[in-house]
């Protein structure tokens, strides 16, 4: 039997996106080169979210390269995470 007993934790904020609206669908991380990828969704004026994709250098803490991105397909495998961040 083990018993774990555990006094506190630290939350340490990483990634906060500039537009206060903004929700994050989904992340991923390159640990490697210490980037965060990071797919988040504004709503319009349609009652419907714009997706947005952001690359964010954890080391930095610059959002390297940020897109909107209209393709479902694409949208599809960043909320499934059936792709590879290399």
């Amino acid at each position: 039997m083990i018993d774990c007993l555990y006094g506190s934790y630290k939350i340490n904020p990483i990634y906060e996106d500039i537009d206060l609206r903004a929700e994050i669908l989904n992340y991923g991380v390159d640990n490697t080169q210490r980037r965060l990828m990071v797919l988040t969704g504004i709503k319009n004026n349609h009652n419907r979210r714009d997706k947005f994709f952001s690359i964010y250098d954890i080391n930095s803490e610059k959002v390297i390269h940020s897109l909107q991105i209209k393709d479902r397909e694409v949208i599809g495998r960043l909320k499934s995470n059936l792709y590879t961040f290399t």
